[in-house]
Protein backbone atom coordinates (compact mmCIF):
# COMPACT_ATOMS: atom_id res chain seq x y z
CA UNK A 1 0.00 0.00 0.00
CA UNK A 2 1.51 3.63 -0.78
CA UNK A 3 2.70 5.80 1.97
CA UNK A 4 -0.27 7.88 3.38
CA UNK A 5 0.09 11.67 3.18
CA UNK A 6 -1.68 13.90 5.67
CA UNK A 7 -3.78 16.74 4.13
CA UNK A 8 -5.31 19.55 5.48
CA UNK A 9 -8.53 19.44 7.24
CA UNK A 10 -10.56 19.90 4.34
CA UNK A 11 -10.06 16.53 2.86
CA UNK A 12 -10.30 14.81 6.77
CA UNK A 13 -13.72 13.29 5.85
CA UNK A 14 -12.42 11.82 2.69
CA UNK A 15 -8.57 10.23 4.71
CA UNK A 16 -11.11 8.86 7.52
CA UNK A 17 -12.79 6.73 4.65
CA UNK A 18 -9.53 5.41 2.81
CA UNK A 19 -8.29 4.82 6.98
CA UNK A 20 -11.75 2.66 6.96
CA UNK A 21 -10.69 1.09 4.08
CA UNK A 22 -7.35 -0.18 4.74
CA UNK A 23 -7.98 -1.66 8.03
CA UNK A 24 -10.81 -3.81 6.55
CA UNK A 25 -8.43 -5.36 4.08
CA UNK A 26 -5.90 -5.94 6.58
CA UNK A 27 -8.31 -7.76 8.66
CA UNK A 28 -9.19 -10.17 5.36
CA UNK A 29 -7.63 -13.38 3.66
CA UNK A 30 -8.08 -13.13 0.12
CA UNK A 31 -7.81 -17.32 -1.20
CA UNK A 32 -7.15 -17.38 -4.78
CA UNK A 33 -6.12 -20.54 -7.21
CA UNK A 34 -6.77 -21.64 -10.66
CA UNK A 35 -7.85 -24.46 -11.94
CA UNK A 36 -6.20 -26.86 -13.80
CA UNK A 37 -8.29 -29.08 -16.70
CA UNK A 38 -7.80 -31.54 -14.45
CA UNK A 39 -9.22 -29.99 -11.41
CA UNK A 40 -11.64 -28.70 -13.41
CA UNK A 41 -12.63 -32.46 -14.96
CA UNK A 42 -12.25 -33.79 -11.62
CA UNK A 43 -14.98 -31.09 -9.96
CA UNK A 44 -17.41 -31.55 -12.99
CA UNK A 45 -17.29 -35.73 -12.30
CA UNK A 46 -19.03 -35.35 -9.15
CA UNK A 47 -22.24 -36.51 -10.02
CA UNK A 48 -24.13 -33.90 -7.93
CA UNK A 49 -23.37 -30.50 -8.68
CA UNK A 50 -24.75 -29.15 -5.53
CA UNK A 51 -22.41 -31.21 -4.37
CA UNK A 52 -19.72 -29.31 -5.91
CA UNK A 53 -18.72 -26.96 -3.34
CA UNK A 54 -15.76 -25.36 -2.00
CA UNK A 55 -15.49 -25.90 2.43
CA UNK A 56 -13.24 -23.88 4.77
CA UNK A 57 -13.45 -25.23 8.05
CA UNK A 58 -11.67 -23.78 11.18
CA UNK A 59 -10.31 -26.57 13.03
CA UNK A 60 -10.21 -25.16 16.27
CA UNK A 61 -13.76 -26.18 16.46
CA UNK A 62 -14.66 -29.79 17.47
CA UNK A 63 -18.10 -29.42 15.87
CA UNK A 64 -18.50 -29.02 12.34
CA UNK A 65 -21.58 -27.01 12.47
CA UNK A 66 -19.11 -24.49 14.10
CA UNK A 67 -16.37 -25.42 12.34
CA UNK A 68 -17.53 -24.49 9.14
CA UNK A 69 -16.44 -20.64 8.26
CA UNK A 70 -17.63 -20.31 4.46
CA UNK A 71 -18.84 -22.46 1.36
CA UNK A 72 -18.64 -21.56 -2.27
CA UNK A 73 -20.35 -23.52 -5.07
CA UNK A 74 -18.11 -24.32 -7.76
CA UNK A 75 -20.21 -23.36 -10.95
CA UNK A 76 -18.77 -23.12 -14.40
CA UNK A 77 -17.73 -19.77 -14.62
CA UNK A 78 -15.97 -20.08 -11.01
CA UNK A 79 -13.96 -22.51 -12.37
CA UNK A 80 -12.81 -21.11 -15.26
CA UNK A 81 -12.23 -17.23 -13.81
CA UNK A 82 -10.38 -19.13 -11.00
CA UNK A 83 -10.80 -19.00 -7.43
CA UNK A 84 -11.14 -15.24 -5.61
CA UNK A 85 -12.83 -15.18 -2.23
CA UNK A 86 -12.26 -12.75 0.70
CA UNK A 87 -12.96 -14.36 4.38
CA UNK A 88 -11.90 -12.68 7.47
CA UNK A 89 -8.34 -13.59 8.39
CA UNK A 90 -8.16 -15.73 11.78
CA UNK A 91 -3.73 -15.92 11.91
CA UNK A 92 -3.79 -18.24 15.02
CA UNK A 93 -6.11 -20.57 13.42
CA UNK A 94 -5.52 -23.27 11.43
CA UNK A 95 -8.10 -24.25 8.43
CA UNK A 96 -8.63 -26.82 5.92
CA UNK A 97 -9.92 -25.94 1.75
CA UNK A 98 -11.39 -28.94 1.00
CA UNK A 99 -13.74 -30.36 -1.91
CA UNK A 100 -15.26 -33.36 -2.22
CA UNK A 101 -13.22 -36.24 -3.67
CA UNK A 102 -10.53 -33.47 -5.40
CA UNK A 103 -8.47 -31.97 -2.53
CA UNK A 104 -8.37 -30.59 0.84
CA UNK A 105 -5.59 -28.33 1.65
CA UNK A 106 -4.57 -27.28 5.23
CA UNK A 107 -3.58 -23.68 5.29
CA UNK A 108 -3.34 -20.52 7.85
CA UNK A 109 -5.95 -17.74 6.93
CA UNK A 110 -2.97 -15.11 7.75
CA UNK A 111 -3.98 -11.45 6.63
CA UNK A 112 -2.54 -11.11 2.83
CA UNK A 113 -3.59 -13.47 -0.28
CA UNK A 114 -3.15 -17.33 -0.25
CA UNK A 115 -2.51 -19.26 -3.16
CA UNK A 116 -3.68 -22.42 -3.54
CA UNK A 117 -1.73 -25.35 -5.49
CA UNK A 118 -4.90 -27.98 -5.86
CA UNK A 119 -3.38 -30.76 -7.65
CA UNK A 120 0.04 -30.98 -5.05
CA UNK A 121 -2.61 -29.39 -2.05
CA UNK A 122 -0.38 -27.27 -0.99
CA UNK A 123 -0.58 -23.72 0.21
CA UNK A 124 1.97 -20.54 -0.30
CA UNK A 125 1.92 -16.33 0.04
CA UNK A 126 1.94 -15.69 3.55
CA UNK A 127 4.37 -16.86 6.12
CA UNK A 128 3.17 -19.86 7.92
CA UNK A 129 1.24 -21.18 4.55
CA UNK A 130 4.59 -21.45 2.53
CA UNK A 131 6.26 -22.94 5.73
CA UNK A 132 3.60 -25.67 4.98
CA UNK A 133 4.49 -25.42 1.13
CA UNK A 134 8.16 -26.20 2.17
CA UNK A 135 7.32 -29.29 4.75
CA UNK A 136 4.65 -30.97 2.35
CA UNK A 137 7.33 -30.42 -0.64
CA UNK A 138 9.90 -31.60 1.47
CA UNK A 139 7.48 -34.78 2.09
CA UNK A 140 6.45 -35.49 -1.66
CA UNK A 141 10.19 -35.26 -2.19
CA UNK A 142 10.79 -38.22 0.25
CA UNK A 143 7.74 -39.87 -1.09
CA UNK A 144 9.19 -40.05 -4.88
CA UNK A 145 12.87 -41.10 -3.29
CA UNK A 146 11.15 -43.75 -1.11
CA UNK A 147 9.20 -45.76 -4.05
CA UNK A 148 11.87 -45.32 -6.28
CA UNK A 149 13.84 -47.42 -4.09
CA UNK A 150 10.94 -49.89 -2.86
CA UNK A 151 10.50 -50.37 -6.95
CA UNK A 152 14.20 -51.60 -7.43
CA UNK A 153 14.76 -55.26 -7.60
CA UNK A 154 16.28 -56.10 -4.22
CA UNK A 155 15.17 -53.44 -2.62
CA UNK A 156 17.34 -51.96 0.16
CA UNK A 157 15.37 -51.72 3.25
CA UNK A 158 18.19 -49.51 5.02
CA UNK A 159 17.91 -46.95 2.02
CA UNK A 160 14.04 -46.93 2.89
CA UNK A 161 14.26 -46.71 6.51
CA UNK A 162 16.59 -43.51 6.14
CA UNK A 163 14.05 -42.02 4.24
CA UNK A 164 11.33 -42.73 6.77
CA UNK A 165 13.33 -41.67 9.36
CA UNK A 166 14.49 -38.05 7.16
CA UNK A 167 10.79 -37.92 7.19
CA UNK A 168 9.96 -38.16 10.97
CA UNK A 169 12.39 -35.88 11.53
CA UNK A 170 11.17 -33.74 9.22
CA UNK A 171 7.69 -33.62 10.57
CA UNK A 172 8.96 -33.40 14.64
CA UNK A 173 11.47 -30.39 13.67
CA UNK A 174 8.49 -28.68 12.28
CA UNK A 175 6.83 -29.34 15.37
CA UNK A 176 9.24 -27.89 17.79
CA UNK A 177 9.97 -24.78 15.00
CA UNK A 178 5.82 -23.97 15.33
CA UNK A 179 5.01 -25.52 18.95
CA UNK A 180 2.98 -22.43 19.77
CA UNK A 181 0.92 -22.49 16.84
CA UNK A 182 -1.92 -25.18 15.24
CA UNK A 183 0.03 -24.81 12.22
CA UNK A 184 2.27 -27.50 14.07
CA UNK A 185 -0.19 -30.12 13.24
CA UNK A 186 1.10 -30.67 9.50
CA UNK A 187 4.60 -31.55 10.93
CA UNK A 188 2.35 -33.82 13.51
CA UNK A 189 0.69 -35.48 10.73
CA UNK A 190 3.83 -36.00 8.37
CA UNK A 191 5.87 -37.71 11.60
CA UNK A 192 2.57 -39.92 12.35
CA UNK A 193 2.97 -41.08 8.66
CA UNK A 194 6.57 -42.16 9.28
CA UNK A 195 6.81 -43.04 13.13
CA UNK A 196 8.28 -46.67 13.86
CA UNK A 197 5.56 -47.28 16.28
CA UNK A 198 3.23 -45.47 18.67
CA UNK A 199 5.84 -44.93 21.59
CA UNK A 200 8.23 -42.91 19.17
CA UNK A 201 4.95 -40.60 18.85
CA UNK A 202 4.44 -40.57 22.60
CA UNK A 203 7.81 -38.58 22.97
CA UNK A 204 5.99 -35.76 21.11
CA UNK A 205 2.83 -35.82 22.22
CA UNK A 206 4.87 -35.80 26.05
CA UNK A 207 6.38 -32.31 25.22
CA UNK A 208 4.47 -29.20 26.26
CA UNK A 209 2.80 -27.98 22.65
CA UNK A 210 0.37 -25.60 23.13
CA UNK A 211 -0.49 -25.21 19.27
CA UNK A 212 -1.36 -28.15 18.94
CA UNK A 213 -3.43 -28.46 22.31
CA UNK A 214 -5.56 -25.99 20.66
CA UNK A 215 -6.68 -28.63 18.01
CA UNK A 216 -9.47 -31.47 19.19
CA UNK A 217 -8.38 -33.50 16.10
CA UNK A 218 -5.07 -33.41 18.09
CA UNK A 219 -6.13 -33.78 21.77
CA UNK A 220 -8.52 -36.76 20.36
CA UNK A 221 -5.38 -38.30 18.40
CA UNK A 222 -3.29 -38.05 21.40
CA UNK A 223 -5.75 -40.02 23.36
CA UNK A 224 -5.35 -42.89 21.13
CA UNK A 225 -1.60 -42.51 20.57
CA UNK A 226 -1.25 -43.09 24.79
CA UNK A 227 -3.52 -46.19 24.19
CA UNK A 228 -1.52 -47.59 21.91
CA UNK A 229 1.79 -47.20 23.32
CA UNK A 230 -0.05 -48.86 26.63
CA UNK A 231 -1.22 -51.82 24.56
CA UNK A 232 2.37 -52.87 22.99
CA UNK A 233 4.37 -56.26 23.11
CA UNK A 234 4.58 -57.56 26.62
CA UNK A 235 1.14 -55.46 27.92
CA UNK A 236 -1.83 -57.27 29.26
CA UNK A 237 -4.85 -57.19 27.23
CA UNK A 238 -7.82 -54.88 27.43
CA UNK A 239 -11.27 -55.97 27.51
CA UNK A 240 -14.16 -54.69 25.25
CA UNK A 241 -17.74 -56.15 24.70
CA UNK A 242 -19.78 -56.52 21.58
CA UNK A 243 -22.03 -58.73 19.83
CA UNK A 244 -22.00 -61.92 18.26
CA UNK A 245 -24.00 -62.91 15.18
CA UNK A 246 -27.14 -63.50 16.59
CA UNK A 247 -26.92 -60.52 18.98
CA UNK A 248 -25.34 -62.61 21.80
CA UNK A 249 -23.14 -60.25 24.35
CA UNK A 250 -19.59 -61.58 24.14
CA UNK A 251 -16.21 -60.13 25.59
CA UNK A 252 -12.59 -60.55 23.95
CA UNK A 253 -11.84 -62.46 27.42
CA UNK A 254 -14.27 -64.91 26.58
CA UNK A 255 -11.39 -65.57 23.82
CA UNK A 256 -7.94 -64.18 24.74
CA UNK A 257 -6.26 -65.44 28.06
CA UNK A 258 -7.83 -68.72 28.06
CA UNK A 259 -4.41 -70.73 28.06
CA UNK A 260 -3.99 -70.63 23.92
CA UNK A 261 -2.64 -67.86 21.50
CA UNK A 262 -5.10 -66.30 19.61
CA UNK A 263 -5.00 -63.84 16.28
CA UNK A 264 -6.95 -60.78 16.60
CA UNK A 265 -8.30 -59.42 13.17
CA UNK A 266 -9.39 -55.90 13.91
CA UNK A 267 -11.48 -55.11 10.09
CA UNK A 268 -14.25 -53.32 8.90
CA UNK A 269 -16.03 -54.92 5.16
CA UNK A 270 -15.77 -51.34 3.46
CA UNK A 271 -11.72 -51.72 4.24
CA UNK A 272 -10.02 -52.95 1.07
CA UNK A 273 -6.88 -53.88 2.55
CA UNK A 274 -9.00 -55.58 5.46
CA UNK A 275 -10.55 -57.84 3.10
CA UNK A 276 -7.09 -58.18 0.86
CA UNK A 277 -5.55 -59.67 4.55
CA UNK A 278 -8.55 -62.14 4.70
CA UNK A 279 -7.42 -64.97 2.61
CA UNK A 280 -4.22 -64.70 4.39
CA UNK A 281 -5.51 -65.03 8.07
CA UNK A 282 -7.79 -68.12 6.65
CA UNK A 283 -5.30 -69.67 5.40
CA UNK A 284 -3.14 -69.15 8.86
CA UNK A 285 -6.84 -70.62 10.87
CA UNK A 286 -6.64 -73.52 8.62
CA UNK A 287 -3.03 -74.63 9.23
CA UNK A 288 -2.60 -73.88 12.75
CA UNK A 289 -6.28 -74.16 15.07
CA UNK A 290 -5.85 -77.91 15.38
CA UNK A 291 -2.52 -77.02 17.18
CA UNK A 292 -3.68 -75.03 19.23
CA UNK A 293 -3.71 -71.45 17.76
CA UNK A 294 -7.61 -69.98 17.62
CA UNK A 295 -8.17 -66.79 15.24
CA UNK A 296 -10.58 -64.13 16.24
CA UNK A 297 -12.43 -61.05 14.00
CA UNK A 298 -13.09 -58.02 15.58
CA UNK A 299 -15.62 -55.68 13.30
CA UNK A 300 -15.62 -52.14 13.62
CA UNK A 301 -16.50 -48.80 11.94
CA UNK A 302 -19.36 -50.05 10.48
CA UNK A 303 -22.32 -48.25 9.83
CA UNK A 304 -24.88 -50.82 10.37
CA UNK A 305 -24.06 -54.64 11.38
CA UNK A 306 -25.37 -55.91 8.37
CA UNK A 307 -23.00 -55.19 6.17
CA UNK A 308 -20.22 -56.67 8.78
CA UNK A 309 -22.68 -59.91 8.30
CA UNK A 310 -22.56 -60.11 4.43
CA UNK A 311 -19.33 -59.49 4.68
CA UNK A 312 -17.92 -62.79 6.38
CA UNK A 313 -20.49 -64.68 4.64
CA UNK A 314 -19.06 -64.08 1.26
CA UNK A 315 -15.47 -63.70 2.47
CA UNK A 316 -16.23 -67.26 3.55
CA UNK A 317 -14.80 -66.79 7.50
CA UNK A 318 -15.55 -69.65 9.24
CA UNK A 319 -13.50 -68.54 12.68
CA UNK A 320 -15.58 -66.49 15.12
CA UNK A 321 -16.49 -63.08 15.10
CA UNK A 322 -17.33 -59.83 17.70
CA UNK A 323 -19.09 -57.05 15.87
CA UNK A 324 -18.87 -53.62 17.94
CA UNK A 325 -21.31 -50.97 17.24
CA UNK A 326 -19.26 -47.17 16.97
CA UNK A 327 -20.63 -45.02 19.52
CA UNK A 328 -20.46 -41.92 17.30
CA UNK A 329 -18.68 -41.50 14.26
CA UNK A 330 -15.56 -41.47 15.49
CA UNK A 331 -16.04 -43.78 18.79
CA UNK A 332 -15.71 -47.50 18.68
CA UNK A 333 -14.85 -49.66 22.63
CA UNK A 334 -12.84 -52.07 20.46
CA UNK A 335 -10.14 -49.87 19.01
CA UNK A 336 -10.10 -46.98 21.50
CA UNK A 337 -8.76 -50.00 23.76
CA UNK A 338 -6.25 -50.63 21.65
CA UNK A 339 -5.46 -47.42 20.51
CA UNK A 340 -5.87 -48.23 16.50
CA UNK A 341 -6.41 -45.50 14.20
CA UNK A 342 -5.88 -47.75 10.76
CA UNK A 343 -7.36 -50.99 10.27
CA UNK A 344 -6.53 -53.67 9.27
CA UNK A 345 -5.03 -54.08 12.96
CA UNK A 346 -3.88 -57.62 13.65
CA UNK A 347 -2.91 -58.76 16.99
CA UNK A 348 -1.09 -62.18 18.42
CA UNK A 349 -1.88 -62.78 22.50
CA UNK A 350 -0.15 -65.29 24.55
CA UNK A 351 -2.07 -67.65 26.46
CA UNK A 352 -2.04 -65.24 29.46
CA UNK A 353 -3.25 -62.72 27.30
CA UNK A 354 -0.25 -60.87 27.23
CA UNK A 355 0.31 -59.40 23.54
CA UNK A 356 3.03 -61.05 22.01
CA UNK A 357 3.25 -58.63 18.84
CA UNK A 358 0.52 -56.07 17.04
CA UNK A 359 0.97 -54.39 13.64
CA UNK A 360 0.91 -57.78 11.85
CA UNK A 361 0.59 -58.23 8.04
CA UNK A 362 0.88 -60.69 5.35
CA UNK A 363 4.33 -62.66 5.81
CA UNK A 364 4.96 -61.21 9.19
CA UNK A 365 1.58 -63.61 10.75
CA UNK A 366 2.60 -66.55 9.59
CA UNK A 367 6.67 -65.68 10.89
CA UNK A 368 5.38 -65.07 13.97
CA UNK A 369 3.01 -67.85 14.86
CA UNK A 370 5.19 -70.47 12.50
CA UNK A 371 7.77 -70.64 15.37
CA UNK A 372 4.97 -71.15 17.86
CA UNK A 373 4.44 -74.68 16.88
CA UNK A 374 7.20 -76.16 16.10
Amino acid sequence: MKKRIFYPLLVAIAMVALVSSCKKEQNSTILTATFSENVKGAIKAIENESDRVLYIHNLLEAEDSLALVDTLLLTDEVLEAGLNQKIAANPDALYTFSIKNVAMIYFVPEVGTVKFDIENNTPSGTPLNDDINAILTKLQDGIKRYHAIMDQEGASEEDAKAIEKELFTEGKDFIMAHKDHPVAWIGFSVAQSFSDDATSLKSITDESLPGLEKLPIYLETKKVLEQAAATQAGSAFVDFEGEDAEGNAVKLSDYVGKGQYVLVDFWASWCGPCRGEIPNIIKIYETYRNKGLAVLGVGVWESQKEDHLKAVKDLGISYPQIFVPNKSSRKNDATDAYGINGIPQIILFAPDGKIVARDLRGQAIEEAIAPLYK
